[in-house]
């Protein structure tokens, strides 16, 4: 099988027989992590004012205000570099929250310079990085991160993402693999997994993964269209009948998962020579046309295996 990027294989890439990626709910990559949030004092001089204050605006999303705040306080504390780590770490989450993303890279490089290469500061860095399309320095940054704080889940999420982003496939199946070994109850991560052993020619092991993200979200309705659709490329036609009968219950409006019932069962036909299944076939096209009444090729392959299923007329 001729392996294709972001599709099944080819007796899977019709119309109505296309991969749902949709957005899912995943860890939250797009969220900076906050450092440790300090406690509340009377502010001995102008520099905690400052910084007080940031944290305060900060907290109430006023990212802009949090900004021009921390730079104040770095003006007053220019002179002492032990007491501007703190003043950084706030500037650059607050950056990177109002998506100045360019400067909050310049602030963990200073950060890190002034010896703070901590976990917070290395994931930031790294979805910073990411957000600029710097992918490689951030997937260094990932790795970084990773070999000190191994058990960053977040992070090894991330890191996945960005290899499976940039179609480093191999590496992204290992990622995501160990990071369903860390958490094996992340639907989003064995689905992720799947879609990269779609694109590795791999719908045997996409339909484990599918099915295991399904059992995880069963009310989520692309996990079963996606099962069908590896099921009928693995050749699992009975498994396939079965997802896409759960889908049709989960999104009964949908004329493309109506489609996709019918074509599952015109192949169960043709293997099994069973009239009834060919006749199944034809009321799941009927629905799917009912629904959308644009599909012309479906209506005249409808008439054409109607046609098929009528007797011969007698002499």
């Amino acid at each position: 099988m001729q392996a294709a990027r972001g599709r099944l294989p080819e007796q899977a890439r019709q119309a109505t027989d296309r991969l749902v990626r949709t957005a899912r709910s995943r860890p939250a990559e797009s969220q900076p992590a906050a450092p440790a949030t300090r406690p509340a004092a009377a502010p001995s001089d102008r520099f905690t004012e400052y910084l007080v204050a940031a944290d305060k605006a900060m907290a109430n999303g006023d990212f802009a205000t949090a900004i021009s705040l921390c730079r104040r306080a770095l003006d007053e504390g220019a002179d002492q570099a032990s007491r501007c780590s703190d003043v950084y770490q706030c500037l650059a989450v607050a950056l990177v929250a109002g998506e100045e993303f360019e400067q909050a890279v310049q602030v963990y490089q200073r950060l890190i310079e002034l010896g703070g290469e901590d976990r917070t500061t290395l994931f930031n860095l790294a979805l910073a990085q990411t957000r600029l399309g710097r992918y490689s320095q951030a997937e260094d940054t990932y790795r970084r991160l990773l070999a000190r704080h191994g058990d960053f889940l977040q992070a090894r999420y991330n890191l996945a993402s960005l290899l499976q982003a940039q179609g480093k496939l191999a590496l992204a199946r290992d990622t995501w693999q160990r990071v369903i070994v860390d958490e094996p109850n992340l639907e989003s991560a064995h689905a992720a997994l799947a879609e990269v052993l779609v694109d590795l020619n791999d719908p045997q092991g996409a339909m484990e993964q599918y099915a295991q993200a399904a059992r995880l979200k069963p009310d989520l309705v692309s996990n079963w269209v996606n099962l069908a659709h590896c099921a009928r490329s693995a050749g699992s036609l009975g498994r396939a009948a079965v997802a896409v009968k759960r889908a049709v219950e989960l999104s009964p409006l949908d004329a493309r998962i109506h489609r996709l019932r019918g074509q599952i069962f015109l192949e169960m036909h043709r293997l099994r020579g069973q009239a009834g299944l060919l006749n199944e076939a034809l009321s799941a096209w009927q629905e799917s046309l009912r629904l959308d009444t644009s599909q012309d090729d479906l209506r005249q392959m409808i008439r054409s295996y109607a046609a098929a299923t009528r007797p011969a007329e007698s002499p």
